[in-house]
């Protein structure tokens, strides 16, 4: 392979792999302001396409009316301050989520993702077309020598999928991962354009280099100011996670906070193990103690950990309890141990793996399984459909109930509906209940709610009450939901009015 070839099709394997990088940590820098959905993959993936596409457009005409030689190390240093500036731009409009007018969730993901993601996906998609014709010496060799620079191109695309995936963001998190993208581009530029000799254009890159060398020696200025308000901040290869310090409202000590990606996930008094601030843990609570009365040792299981507030508890005040928690993230469950008073010598027994996945390898049988993987708006859609329903009840002992919080809105909501459907159609329509904190429940607005499946004859302790059956049959009525299965499972499109609905509450 000539050396011309061989220096275009090194530049272009850089390229892609850059563009790949950015366009996997693309969805960690989203996940604080809109979480991981399907509208988020979706719009980063369109976006990151779209660049391409004009970028390679754009770039075969820059190609054919400049020297190669010239226009390459341009693009490369216009690369590398559009990657520069991915951290600072989200910063800047992240939280502000844009001043779109009742817009969807799927308007405003595909905002963001355009106004940060676009530019580097262009100026990255440009360099192929300047880079095959800068190789081509001899045009009996097109093909050939565009086949070889496009393959190598795809070889830099596969790896910079793996090594981002794989590696580089549980080792390093996005934002010096960005920079490190930024600063190979550079050196790029800079090694293209002193193989050029152009001297002019090196007196114009010399400031810039050294403006971005600066950058680089002080990184920590890109930091989200999330981070820099945090107690813990971490990004995993399944959340962003952050820990905050708070004072309990009844000045009671202190709380330590757990928010994964966009949401706070649980309140945690490290001294007090039953604190439980949230209604759906009352329920909860309220739930295993009915189940306690039996005398029997309890065996449950929490389909999430989160911030591990009520196994906490349980262990506490039932000393014979067997106490399951399937949690995906390491990193969410480290965090427990480590800031929100989860003993590392405890009765509760960690698995870190994927729920649906534990319980096909599992013989286990519980007295009641707690359902507490769903996120905010952010839902893994498998744990939701009837294959996954019915995969738990075979996991419950006679008797046993499986209890999962749902957030949304009475009667206006269509998850609601949909996966209390699901749940009728595998325990039967007259064992499933849905329960609600009587304190803070309000038709018409959103609300934590508790789905218990396996029957009616249980108990749990006030302020719980039972849902009006009017309410749901309201849900029912609007006709907008549908049984969940494998094939089918709509979720993010159910849950993308409450959005809306928050963002319309939070102008008021």
């Amino acid at each position: 392979m000539k050396r011309e070839v061989l220096g275009a099709a090194a530049i272009v394997f850089i390229a892609s792999f850059c563009l790949l990088v950015i366009e996997l940590v693309a969805g960690r820098i989203l996940a604080p302001y809109v979480g991981v959905s399907l509208y988020t993959w979706t719009s980063i993936i369109g976006v990151v396409l779209a660049g391409i596409s004009i970028g390679a457009w754009v770039g075969g005409i820059i190609a054919d009316r400049y020297n190669p030689a010239s226009a390459l190390p341009l693009l490369l240093l216009l690369s590398a301050a559009a990657s520069f500036g991915v951290v600072p731009l989200a910063n800047l409009i992240g939280s502000r989520l844009l001043p779109l007018p009742e817009s969807s969730l799927m308007l405003r993901v595909l905002s963001l993702a355009a106004i940060i993601f676009f530019l580097p996906s262009c100026l990255l998609g440009m360099i192929s077309p300047v880079a095959v014709k800068m190789a081509l010496r001899d045009l009996a060799q097109t093909g050939q020598v565009v086949g070889r620079i496009y393959a190598v191109s795809t070889v830099g695309s596969i790896l910079g999928t793996f090594a981002t995936g794989f590696f580089l963001i549980a080792t390093f998190g996005t934002r010096r991962i960005l920079l490190g993208v930024a600063l190979v581009l550079l050196l790029c530029a800079l090694i293209v354009l002193l193989g050029a000799r152009r001297k002019i254009l090196i007196l114009v890159l010399l400031p810039v280099a050294a403006a971005s060398a600066f950058a680089a020696w002080h990184w920590e200025a890109m930091e989200s100011p999330m981070a820099r308000d945090s107690k813990y901040f971490n990004e995993t290869n399944y959340y962003t996670i952050r820990v905050e310090d708070r004072t309990r409202i009844d000045g009671g000590g202190r709380l330590e906070t757990l928010a994964l990606d966009q949401l706070v996930h649980s309140l945690n008094d490290p001294v007090n193990p039953c604190f439980l601030a949230y209604g759906y843990l009352r329920i909860f609570d309220g739930l295993a103690r009915w189940k306690a009365q039996n005398g029997r040792p309890l065996d449950l299981l929490f389909v999430g950990g989160g911030g591990y507030t009520l196994p906490r508890c349980i262990e506490t005040a039932f000393r014979s309890a067997n106490i399951d928690v399937v949690e995906i993230d390491p990193g969410v469950t480290e965090v427990s141990y480590r800031f929100l008073g989860l003993p590392r010598r405890t009765r509760v027994h960690t698995v870190n793996a994927d729920a649906r996945w534990f319980l096909m390898q599992s013989q286990k049988k519980y007295d009641l399984i707690f359902g507490d993987a769903f996120n905010d708006i952010s839902i893994p859609y498998h744990l939701t459909t009837r294959e996954f329903v019915d995969l738990q009840r075979r996991h419950l002992k006679p008797g046993g109930l499986l209890a999962a919080n749902v957030i949304d809105n009475i009667p206006s909501g269509d998850f609601l509906p949909s996966y209390l459907a699901t749940m009728q159609e595998v325990f039967g329509r007259g064992n499933v209940t849905v329960l609600a904190d009587g304190d803070s429940y309000a038709r018409g607005a959103q609300s934590t709610l508790v789905i218990v499946a396996g029957g009616r004859d249980f108990r749990t302790a006030e302020p719980a009450m039972v849902v009006p059956p009017r309410d749901i049959e309201d849900a029912f009525r609007r006709g907008r939901w549908t049984v969940l299965t494998d094939d089918y499972a709509p979720v993010d499109n159910l849950l993308a009015p409450l959005f809306a609905e928050r963002l319309r509450y939070r102008r008021r």
